[in-house]
């Protein structure tokens, strides 16, 4: 585990992490958490857990219940393929399945595979088509410090044939729908404000364009 940033998380989270090996094989971590891990950008609180392959959510449950005790958790969302639960009153875990498949090879780590930076690129990337949410945007802003726009939208394209990269394009140049949110980012870095993100994600977006009239 000392390539990840556990710093990111609090001292609760980072001690049920060794309970994930009982999953370890079947999903993998992305979302937030995942990237945070990854580049240790900001503090992070959900656990988002991906399966390429459909699962049963009844044993999940009493799984989940063997493992931490049927008291310590509440269900908050069961579907098919689906399924929700806050931990120990504040610790949202989520496993869902997930059948697209992966840009990169997962990284594997003692206790838990996760999905590359690109990967959660991308999954950012289709994310902000479908709600305005200022995380998204900022992970997003710190993952462009590492890979260009036009390399993100080849991983996207890889990764969901058939998405709109024009669609794409306008989701991340539009934030005027963003509502602010508490963020906290780790000692010596401070959280973009809004406007900087505005200008950088039209800026990009506007260079991108060019490269390709």
């Amino acid at each position: 585990m000392d390539m990840l940033n556990l710093s990111i998380l609090s001292e609760e989270r980072r001690n049920i992490l060794p309970s994930f090996i009982s999953w370890k094989d079947e999903f993998y971590l992305a979302g937030g958490t995942a990237l945070a891990l990854q580049i240790g950008h900001r503090e992070s609180v959900d656990f988002d857990f991906f399966s390429s392959h459909p699962f049963d959510t009844e044993k999940m449950i009493k799984r989940i219940s063997i493992l931490f005790g049927e008291k310590s958790f509440t269900v908050t969302q069961v579907e098919k393929n689906t399924l929700s639960i806050i931990l120990h009153t504040e610790i949202k875990i989520s496993f869902m399945t997930y059948e697209y498949e992966l840009v990169n090879p997962l990284i594997k780590t003692e206790y838990i595979n996760i999905a590359s930076v690109p990967d959660i690129a991308c999954m950012k990337l289709s994310a902000i088509m479908q709600r305005s949410a200022l995380k998204d945007y900022v992970d997003l802003y710190e993952i462009m410090k590492i890979y260009p726009l036009e390399k993100l939208l080849s991983f996207t394209k890889k990764k969901y044939p058939t998405i709109d990269s024009t669609v794409v394009l306008k989701s991340l140049s539009y934030l005027d729908d963003i509502i602010d949110e508490p963020l906290i980012y780790q000692a010596g870095q401070s959280k973009p404000q809004l406007n900087v993100l505005k200008l950088f994600f039209q800026g990009e977006v506007k260079k991108y364009v060019r490269t390709i009239i």
